[in-house]
């Protein structure tokens, strides 16, 4: 959420959702949110599987749903609220143009590098 020290590592619309969260469009549509299913620490919808933040998995998936950082939303409504590569919604493209956030992405390979 807007709270991660990586927040600004990625171009996120937060106006899309009155609460703030990212707008994912990757259900087929609107109306899967009601068959969410909480599975231990994350939401499924089929082979699909979403991350729960800490201390707010209890209840049915929807509720669960309604407390994430994010919005799972249908992707053939257009919205995107962040910056993917090129269309591929589940591949969201970094701020490589950020000087911070291109060394933090490439500190590991860097590492490789020097030793």
């Amino acid at each position: 959420g807007r709270g991660s020290a990586y927040a600004t590592y990625f171009d996120i619309d937060w106006t899309l959702d009155p609460d703030g969260r990212i707008v994912l469009p990757v259900l087929g549509s609107d109306d899967d949110v009601a068959d969410l299913e909480v599975d231990g620490d994350v939401l499924r919808l089929g082979d699909r599987q979403w991350p729960i933040a800490p201390g707010t998995g209890e209840g049915a998936g929807r509720e669960v749903h309604d407390r994430q950082h994010y919005k799972l939303i249908g992707w053939r409504n257009n919205v995107c609220g962040y910056r993917r590569f090129f269309s591929i919604t589940s591949l969201a493209g970094l701020r490589q143009e950020d000087h911070a956030v291109f060394d933090a992405a490439h500190a590991e390979v860097k590492r490789w590098f020097d030793e």
